[in-house]
C-alpha cells in the first residue's frame, strides 16, 4: 500500500481552486480523487511517473 498523504492532497486541491497552472509531480498516488476532480481542469496538472486508476487514459 502506498503512503499517499491524503490530507496534503485535499489541501492542495482546495488551494488549486483559487490558482491556475499548478503542476504536481507524482510517483504514485492512491485515492487521488481530490486532485483529479473535473473542477481542477486548467488549475492543477499532474505529471505521473506511474499510471494508476485515476490517472490512466
Amino acid at each position: 500500500m502506498a503512503a499517499t498523504p491524503t490530507r496534503l492532497l485535499d489541501a492542495l486541491a482546495r488551494h488549486a481552486l483559487s490558482r491556475s497552472n499548478i503542476t504536481l509531480m507524482q510517483l504514485h498516488l492512491e485515492n487521488a480523487d481530490t486532485v483529479t476532480a473535473p473542477e481542477l481542469d486548467g488549475r492543477l496538472r499532474h505529471r505521473c511517473f506511474f499510471a494508476g486508476k485515476q490517472t490512466r487514459e
